[in-house]
Order: structure tokens, then sequence, then C-alpha cells
């Protein structure tokens, strides 16, 4: 199982998200798109790769879900060191 669909299964699973399961569909649908149609566009791969990277991280779901928010706000993913990005301020 790649790591964006345990991400998902995760949240499934999380109580918090219960009553959310249509936002986690759609994120499951969002990851499912990048790895489908993202070998055939760049961004989109190196987008997703950061992304199981982040979720790969020992990291709370809160936490996980945060930098992802701030990974996709970012637009472009290019020459971004994570290790840096997800560093507490």
């Amino acid at each position: 199982m790649r790591p964006a669909a345990e991400f998902v299964r995760d949240l499934r699973r999380d109580h918090r998200f219960a009553a959310h399961h249509d936002i986690v569909d759609n994120l499951a649908s969002v990851f499912k798109a990048m790895e489908s149609e993202g070998y055939e566009i760049d961004d989109a791969a190196t987008c997703l790769q950061a992304i199981e990277w982040i979720i790969a991280q020992d990291l709370t779901v809160d936490q996980k879900l945060h930098h992802i928010s701030r990974l996709l706000a970012l637009g472009k993913v290019v020459n971004l060191n994570l290790k840096e990005f997800i560093r507490p301020q």
C-alpha cells in the first residue's frame, strides 16, 4: 500500500474525521489523481513525492495535514528542502 493510501486509511480510522468522510474521500481522490496523472505532469509527481515524504515522517496526523496544506499552498515544490520545510519554527 502506498504511503498516501495508508494515510487516508489512518484518517478514516480517526474518530475526529468520522463526520467528515466526504473530505477524506476527496483527499483520497486527489492522491489517486496525482498518482495516476502525476507521472505525466512533472509538478504533480514531485508534489506527490513530497507529500509521501511528509506522510512518512514521525508526525501526528494533525502535523502531517498542516504540512501538506502548507506544501499545496506553495503551488510548486521543485528544489524544496523538505527537512527544512517541516522544521519547527
